[in-house]
């Protein structure tokens, strides 16, 4: 996982104000998680611009780290008009945070950025569930392998020379649920984000109903 890579894409972002399809149904999700209960200290380990956080302001103090300094610097002019914040120059596999200090530890699009025959993806896991509180939430997301369009796509901006994300690799959903489980949490479930590329009621709701063919595979585990 580069920092130089992360600071060109962040930087780049910060002149972005279009969502991506994607990042469009993932803040639906966590709008509806942020809903659904009443967390009190959140931490995005991996904040990227910050906007994933901003959902959980009402109720909870949030917490954003992130290995890259313009992620940081995007996150703080996100975050700016909310009050109970803090931003951290860090590395996921090494958080500089006490034990059991949040009740939700979540990201998007950050361990699959680790070599795949490396084990570091379980290390950040095993750091995310370490600062979470007993009855807490770990929540990742990551792009599936079974869905091939994804697979395709990714290939072709790779060949074509503008791939802009270095490494990364998709993600089986029971090697994913494995993963949390061996970080030490329980009661995984896996959910999905549905995206196609292409219209169509029908094709969305067949593939929101067969989660395993979804654009992301997402895991939510409980601390014991």
């Amino acid at each position: 996982m580069s920092q130089c890579v992360w600071d060109t894409v962040w930087s780049r972002k910060a002149r972005e104000l279009r969502l991506t399809p994607y990042e469009r149904r993932w803040y639906a999700f966590l709008f509806e998680l942020a809903r659904s209960r009443a967390f009190r200290v959140v931490l995005e380990a991996g904040c990227g611009s910050g906007r994933g956080l901003a959902f959980f302001h009402a109720s909870a103090y949030m917490v954003g780290l992130d290995i890259s300094l313009s992620s940081i610097k995007l996150s703080k002019q996100f975050l700016s008009e909310f009050r109970g914040y803090d931003l951290v120059l860090g590395d996921i596999r090494y958080l500089p945070f006490k034990e059991a200090a949040f009740d939700l530890v979540f990201n998007s699009g950050v361990i699959e950025h680790f070599p795949e025959d490396s084990s570091l993806d379980q290390l950040a896991l095993m750091e995310m569930a370490r600062v979470t509180c007993p009855r807490g939430y770990v929540l990742t997301a990551v792009p599936n392998s079974f869905c091939l369009w994804y697979s395709v796509y990714r290939f072709a901006l790779r060949v074509l020379k503008r791939w802009k994300f270095g490494y990364e690799h998709s993600y089986r959903p029971s090697k994913l649920r494995n993963l949390l489980i061996n970080a030490g949490l329980s009661d995984v479930k896996l959910l999905g984000v549905c995206l196609t590329p292409f219209g169509g009621d029908f094709l969305k709701t067949l593939i929101k109903r067969l989660n395993h063919l979804c654009y992301a595979v997402v895991a939510l585990g409980t601390k014991t």
